[in-house]
């Protein structure tokens, strides 16, 4: 896993007993136990918070604030964020697409001797989420949640990875080959079905295109990955289809 973060000696992590021997080594698995942590936390927490809304008397400080905190996730749609998994949203994900096929075209005009440049776009959608619905209050955030750590997990430097619909995550893989993209493609269908501790097994259907071949304009691609992943659903699910 690479790291966004640069640690140092210095800082006060070095303060703890062992930090300078073996705990630069651990920085993985310590970020990877916060993201779990937090994703188990935004789950439980919205059912938390309206049990102490509906306890505390109307017009009370105490009400306004936990109706205020019940808000939340509306506000943070509002600022492009999912407020489940913290992921982009749709809105930003169709702007990311649109830059990069624009960065595409450029460097193709300023290079015209050089191959190029192809992007993946990736849908991934839970298979019959409304079975974890119907299982019990928030398994099917809990079923979101596992996928959105397993793609987190996955996804590359400089990829984007968004909540695009309520059971779909879009990936968006700059300057990949096909054979790259279905590879990271079928990680993500392959871990899904090795996620343990959920209501029900996990399975989702995966839709893929690129745009030297399936279209250089955000809508072509995107209609094209759309189309796929409807294919994937059609044959069965619990697959990968290519445009």
């Amino acid at each position: 896993m690479s790291l966004p973060y640069a640690f140092d000696t210095t800082s006060p992590l070095s303060g703890i007993p062992g930090w300078a021997e073996n705990g630069h080594s651990r920085v993985p698995q310590i970020i990877a136990e916060l993201h779990h942590a937090l994703d188990d936390l935004i789950a439980n927490g919205a059912r938390a918070i309206t049990q102490l809304e509906q306890a505390t008397l109307p017009n009370s400080p105490d009400h306004r604030i936990f109706r205020l905190l019940r808000e939340l996730p509306g506000e943070c749609e509002k600022l492009g964020f999912d407020s489940l998994t913290g992921f982009p949203t749709l809105n930003a994900f169709q702007r990311a697409l649109r830059r990069q096929l624009y960065e595409d075209r450029r460097h193709e005009e300023n290079q015209p001797d050089c191959p190029p440049r192809n992007t993946i776009c990736i849908f991934v959608d839970i298979d019959k989420l409304k079975l974890y619905n119907n299982v019990g209050d928030f398994a099917g955030d809990a079923a979101i949640c596992a996928l959105a750590r397993l793609c987190r997990a996955i996804v590359r430097d400089g990829d984007v990875l968004a909540r695009t619909r309520g059971d779909q995550f879009g990936l968006l893989l700059p300057d990949t080959s096909l054979g790259c993209g279905v590879s990271i493609a079928t990680r993500i269908l392959e871990g899904a079905r090795d996620i343990k501790g959920l209501a029900l097994p996990l399975r989702c259907s995966i839709g893929l295109a690129a745009s030297t071949f399936h279209g250089n304009t955000p809508q072509t691609i995107e209609l094209a990955t759309l189309n796929a992943l409807a294919a994937a659903k059609i044959q069965g699910r619990d697959q990968l289809c290519i445009a």
